[in-house]
């Protein structure tokens, strides 16, 4: 059985296949359509070892027979035009709900309640050709890769943040902020200064190993494609605020997780995990140094980023 891995943080998403495994990125395109970037490169076929790393079993299915959904009193998220989920039997399943007369799903994902093992049922929008041969477009691609990890994470320390990353001497510095809080244009300033090695300019993974703080690089890039699997011990949180000039104020640990919280992947639907995670989040707040980080979209702003936390 083909297996191919996909490590992000230190976690091992080890994908077992009845057929051979594409990338979605070597898919040939339209004329006139510019191939999408292969963020993906550096984190598959790669497998972290470790006393922090473990493994969650993925196993991938083509199925012929219709999508079925569950019955409604299962389901308890439904995002139309996004994944749904609901119980069923010893775990969860998600899915991406099938437009009305529309194709079936990309893919049913079933989860068990231990969070280790996933089975996955691609549907006919991910078989193909390769060389002649039958063989399946990877499903492991956002969304599906990020739930997987979100839950793979969730009893084990660590947790995925919408933030900018970058190591500066040694350390893992992460810059959390919404849609237009300026990660990507952060990250390019950055860059632009020279002085500090690019994690991601969109979402970071931070983990708990050996009693400290970690901070990953994940492929999850922003507009700016950063995304490099790579880490560091956690070093700060500076939560990002445009302003007209560069300048650093301290937040109380109270204040850092109140901003942190609303950019972290969390499962508020889901009372079996939270628990955990919102004491890890907490953990985080109260064990790591935390910032206000007003900038201007200047390279002078890695100066002041330096001079602070040296």
């Amino acid at each position: 059985m083909p297996t191919r891995t996909l490590s992000i943080g230190h976690v091992n998403l080890r994908l077992r296949s009845p057929l051979p495994l594409v990338a979605p990125e070597s898919l040939p395109v339209p004329p006139g359509v510019t191939s999408p970037p292969n963020r993906y490169h550096s984190f598959e076929g790669r497998v972290a070892r470790g006393p922090a790393a473990f493994d969650t079993i993925v196993r991938l299915a083509s199925v012929d027979h219709p999508f079925v959904p569950p019955e409604p009193a299962a389901i308890f998220l439904d995002n139309p035009g996004a994944w749904s989920m609901a119980r069923e039997g010893a775990g969860f399943r998600f899915w991406l709900p099938p437009a009305p007369g529309g194709p079936p799903p990309l893919w049913d994902t079933w989860l068990d309640y231990s969070l280790d093992s996933a089975a996955v049922r691609c549907g006919p929008g991910l078989r193909t050709l390769h060389r002649g041969q039958p063989a399946l477009v990877n499903p492991l691609r956002y969304p599906l890769d990020q739930l997987l990890l979100m839950y793979a994470l969730a009893r084990r320390a660590g947790c995925i943040v919408h933030a900018a990353g970058a190591i500066l001497d040694g350390r893992a510095y992460i810059f959390p902020g919404r849609s237009s809080a300026g990660k990507t244009t952060l990250a390019r300033q950055l860059a632009a200064h020279g002085g500090f090695e690019l994690l991601s300019d969109d979402r970071m993974v931070v983990r708990r190993i050996d009693g400290r703080m970690w901070a990953f690089g994940t492929p999850w890039a922003g507009e700016a494609d950063i995304a490099r699997n790579a880490g560091a011990p956690l070093g700060g949180l500076l939560f990002l605020q445009h302003a007209d000039a560069n300048r650093l104020a301290p937040l109380s640990p109270r204040e850092a997780m109140e901003r942190l919280l609303p950019v972290t992947s969390i499962p508020w639907y889901h009372a079996d995990v939270l628990p955990d995670l919102l004491d890890f989040v907490g953990a985080v707040a109260r064990e790591t140094p935390g910032r206000e980080l007003a900038f201007r979209p200047d390279p002078a702003v890695g100066d002041t980023i330096a001079a602070a936390v040296r």
